[in-house]
């Protein structure tokens, strides 16, 4: 599972603090070269993060993300 945020990103740093169990879930910042290639990889075609992809389900914004996470009990 793979979060995409930003380093300037609010919304981000709301998500991440939610995240209690970060086993399956690696952050990758789309203003890195690593993380842009990684999200154009993923055919994102939001302009908006942060972004959950976990294999085919993609939710965008803080708070789909936090509560697909909180069904899969990844959250709190």
């Amino acid at each position: 599972m793979i979060l995409f945020t930003t380093r300037t990103c609010p919304k981000c740093e709301v998500v991440k603090k939610h995240i209690s169990d970060w086993s399956n879930v690696t952050v990758m910042d789309i203003g890195t070269p690593d993380g842009m290639a990684e999200y154009i990889m993923n055919d994102i075609r939001s302009r908006e993060v942060p972004v959950l992809v976990d294999a085919d389900i993609v939710q965008i914004g803080a708070q789909p993300i936090i509560e697909y996470l909180k069904k899969k009990g990844i959250a709190k």
